[in-house]
């Protein structure tokens, strides 16, 4: 954020302030501003002089920019070319001819959490005035912000000498590449404190289809990621258990004795067995000794099969692998970033559940990895002590995790992937039923018989994507994979 974005607006009966942004597609150009501060007609609105706080959200006047002056810094002025005024918030964004190499990223507010800034101008005042605010109480769709500078050196309320800061955006007082926006003033409120609209929250559908183009984003820069290792399967079946809990049925996507052939996905799985499990980054060799070893060493914690759970999700739902506890960790998982997710960054933890009777033992598996839940938390010394991003990933994009990980998110994971693979052998298959209709009629009876307790703990916050996929016989992977590493 540089002063040099923040604008100030006039109208023949009033003033306020904006911001001077870009799209973050192209190079069409904004200024986002209360709804207030454009209007014509306030001098004329009772609800607004009498201080409803709520009138201007739901008003529906057109707004005129005919007798609306934008300005920014010494003067420069802004050619308006088109205003989208907001249903249900106190906002409005004004298209300008005059472009801005400054595009916004949306954040998240946590309730008395963060350090903010904004810059703006008081009425009848050419100078920039820069505010330091305090952390947020979140009401609602509104927050209070408390000002921290003292600008005013007579005791008045501070707040009592900002008119003409309605407007102004909010963004986060730590310097980042791309500032980060988090609310706008719409109002001055008592006792130093200062009244704005959350924009985390807002639907921009209806603006970016107005304006043609995307304004804003809260997403990251997708990684590049091969997902190709889905091809080893085929998805005979999804059920959409409850809104928060999906169960899909796999099967190897390759015809074998007696049912699959799963040397396709025993050599997928070894090109990287030694990122996930080795624990000697130095060179290549000393990775597969490090991973064999595991696999020789470890065989009761059924490696190959945990790391299946990565890659199956990773592939599945586009979400590259960021690491992994250690084979031995009590709470063994893997954490995961959600490439396509449309509510900023979100992490997905996947992990191996179990093979043998799925109708006896889903509930087990299901319900304790649902209670233990909190377990599974985000943990970024993981990351930098096995270095996996380095392994995986290129320079760029190692840059662009960086920025993500290591930046304000909650160490609390709402979403949980689990593979759960089903032993055929121990199964009786009645004759004359094909293979596939036998697994989905299982898996279908496992479902009916799910613990509500279990659905009702997940419906409290989680999402759960539980993948079902069976094998010829219990632990086969494990011998394909050693074989091919050996």
């Amino acid at each position: 954020m540089s002063r040099r974005n923040a604008v100030k607006i006039k109208t023949s009966i009033s003033e306020s302030s904006g911001y001077h942004f870009r799209s973050s597609v192209d190079d069409s150009s904004y200024v986002i501003a209360s709804k207030h501060g454009l209007c014509h007609l306030i001098n004329d609105c009772v609800p607004y002089n009498d201080g409803d706080p709520d009138c201007c959200k739901s008003c529906g006047v057109k707004l005129k920019l005919d007798e609306v002056k934008f300005h920014k810094q010494k003067g420069a002025a802004l050619t308006a070319e088109s205003v989208y005024s907001f249903p249900n918030n106190d906002l409005a964004i004004v298209k300008v001819k005059e472009k801005s190499f400054t595009p916004l990223k949306i954040g998240k507010l946590k309730d008395n959490t963060g350090l903010f800034t904004a810059f703006g101008y008081k009425a009848e005042v050419t100078d920039i005035t820069r505010l330091l605010l305090n952390s947020p109480e979140i009401e609602g769709k509104d927050c209070y912000f408390n000002i921290e500078s003292n600008p005013i050196t007579e005791l008045v309320e501070k707040s009592e000498g900002f008119d003409g800061i309605s407007g102004s955006l909010i963004i986060d007082r730590n310097m980042t590449d791309i500032p980060i926006a988090y609310s706008v003033i719409t109002t001055n409120e008592e006792s130093n404190d200062l009244l704005g609209e959350v924009l985390y929250d807002i639907d921009f559908d209806e603006l970016h289809h107005f304006f043609g183009t995307k304004i804003f984003s809260n997403n990251f820069k997708k990684i590049k990621l091969d997902t190709s290792f889905k091809k080893c399967f085929k998805e005979i079946s999804k059920v959409l258990v409850d809104e928060n809990l999906i169960v899909s049925v796999l099967v190897p996507a390759k015809v074998g004795h007696p049912y699959f052939n799963l040397n396709p996905i025993a050599k997928s799985l070894t090109g990287e067995f030694e990122a996930i499990l080795g624990h000697n980054n130095e060179n290549k060799s000393m990775l597969t000794v490090s991973a064999l070893r595991i696999l020789e060493q470890k065989k009761e914690l059924q490696p190959a099969y945990k790391l299946l759970a990565s890659r199956i999700v990773e592939s599945m739902m586009n979400a590259p692998h960021i690491y992994s506890t250690y084979i031995d960790h009590s709470y063994y998982h893997h954490v995961h970033l959600l490439n396509d997710s449309e509510n900023g960054v979100e992490f997905v933890v996947s992990s191996y559940g179990g093979e043998g009777d799925l109708i006896e033992q889903l509930n087990n598996v299901l319900g304790q990895m649902v209670y233990q839940i909190n377990h599974y938390a985000f943990d970024a010394k993981l990351i930098s002590e096995r270095a996996f991003l380095e392994v995986k990933y290129t320079q760029e994009e190692c840059e662009v995790l960086y920025d993500i990980l290591f930046g304000e998110h909650d160490e609390f994971i709402e979403n949980l992937s689990i593979i759960y693979c089903i032993d055929l052998q121990s199964c009786s298959i009645p004759r004359h039923t094909s293979l596939e209709e036998y697994i989905k009629s299982m898996v279908k009876e496992t479902i009916d018989n799910i613990d509500k307790s279990i659905i009702e703990a997940i419906n409290q916050g989680l999402n759960v994507n539980l993948y079902v996929l069976p094998m010829n016989k219990s632990n086969e992977l494990t011998e394909l994979v050693e074989n091919l590493l050996k």
